[in-house]
């Protein structure tokens, strides 16, 4: 069985939308019905000229110990991240910036949070 190509699937899938059309919307005069196909045809009417889009790389960011968390965060992300013991990693080390930077966010509001309600912050009570 001979696979289609990327071109041939979407020649397929504009034929069809094309063709659906046409069936469903029926036109007895022969100048509209050849109107409507050129129509059809064109790109941005239907569909728009195929393309492919690659998603960018993450950027990695600072590794834990280096994104400016506390002591007890940094060694229980640590312990995540490390494979030793025959354990799974949970946690790359360094983390992507966008992660990093979610992480000192979350831990930020935490805190804050926490300071708010407990004249002795602790940064995984529950509140």
């Amino acid at each position: 069985m001979a696979m289609t190509t990327i071109s041939e699937t979407i020649e397929q899938l504009r034929s069809s939308l094309c063709d659906y059309i046409e069936a469903t919307y029926h036109i007895g005069h022969p100048i509209l019905v050849e109107l409507r196909r050129h129509l059809l045809l064109d790109s941005g009417v239907i569909h728009q000229i195929p393309y492919i889009e690659s998603t960018p790389r993450y950027i990695l960011g600072k590794s834990i110990r280096e994104i400016g968390l506390d002591d007890p965060v940094v060694e229980f992300f640590t312990r995540l991240a490390d494979e030793s013991h025959g354990q799974t990693k949970l946690v790359h080390d360094p983390p992507y910036a966008h992660q990093a930077a979610a992480l000192q966010s979350v831990i930020l509001t935490r805190i804050m949070h926490v300071e708010r309600k407990s004249p002795t912050p602790r940064i995984f009570s529950v509140g």
